[in-house]
């Protein structure tokens, strides 16, 4: 029996453990792929406070050491199934078994949709990013190219067009699903603009990534930033009674909690606009807290 169960290894998760285990709270986390999740595929970090530039392995890596020390107990596993209800939560894994626990907190995350074309996920954090906001600043003075239609993909290349040097948007449609506002702000900024095209290749080059567009056409540039959605990883929560938004994501409010007594949520697979690895820590701190302060209560 376990006091905390924290589901997810990212900055959100080991965040949660470590506040649990300063609160003397037996606490587990389990993560079935790498400590820092997602995070453990940015090649470089450096807007992370206190940090100036680390390696999203090595943070990953350091947090995990740090959840330990304060006494939690971290199992290489995947969850299946999750019973959130009644006092007591269960948490089954697929070889663990099911693990009880007094509270529950929902660290999974959200992934990044790829494109899909080849040699993609070989130059992840080598010129492929996710996030203008986490890889931009290493793109200061070159030219950047930009994937998606809506308004995330419009307000990155915004933002990357007060970075870079140059900015093309490629997008696979003539429209776009972002709304006339997102639209003229990118018009406004210099944004460049190449419709109806989807990358199909992306190689590595001497300087910078090569991408090979569906008509043939090669484009040379620093670096790709994809935007086309992110997928919650919330689909263990089927039928647990927890309210999830419409596009996946937990809703809590701002104390982490979910619509389920004693079960709280961080990071990325909450319903919040931003997503970063200091404000998934955050949340982890206030989840760890408060699932404290209810054992305690």
């Amino acid at each position: 029996m376990y006091d905390v169960i924290i589901i997810g290894g990212g900055p959100a998760g080991m965040s949660a453990a470590i506040y649990a285990g300063r609160g003397g709270k037996k606490t587990a986390v389990i993560e079935g792929e790498v400590y820092g999740g997602q995070i453990a595929l940015t090649h470089e970090l450096e807007n992370y406070p206190g940090i100036k530039k680390i390696n999203g392995f090595d943070l990953g890596m350091i947090l995990a050491e740090q959840a330990q020390s304060f006494g939690a107990e971290i199992i290489a596993d995947r969850v299946v199934e999750i019973e959130a209800a009644g006092d007591i939560k269960r948490v089954k894994c697929a070889a663990t078994g099911t693990l009880e626990g007094r509270t529950l907190i929902l660290c999974m995350g959200a992934a990044a949709r790829m494109l899909g074309a080849e040699g993609e996920k070989e130059n992840v954090g080598r010129g492929v990013s996710y996030c203008a906001t986490c890889d931009g600043n290493f793109y200061k003075g070159k030219e950047v190219v930009v994937v998606g239609g809506g308004n995330t993909a419009l307000e990155e290349a915004v933002y990357l067009s007060g970075i870079a040097a140059k900015v093309t948007l490629i997008h696979r449609r003539k429209g776009f699903r972002a709304d006339a506002a997102s639209l003229k702000r990118a018009q406004t900024a210099g944004v460049n603009f190449l419709l109806e095209r989807t990358v199909k290749r992306i190689e590595k080059a001497e300087k910078g990534l090569t991408l090979t567009l569906d008509d043939g056409r090669i484009i040379n540039t620093d670096g790709l930033f994809v935007a086309i959605g992110r997928n919650p990883d919330t689909a263990v929560l089927q039928g647990s009674g927890i309210e999830l938004d419409e596009a996946g994501y937990i809703i809590t409010d701002r104390d982490m909690r979910t619509s389920v007594g004693g079960v709280y949520a961080a990071g990325d697979v909450t319903a919040k606009k931003l997503r970063q690895a200091v404000t998934a820590a955050a949340d982890g701190a206030i989840a760890g807290s408060m699932a404290v302060e209810y054992l305690e209560k």
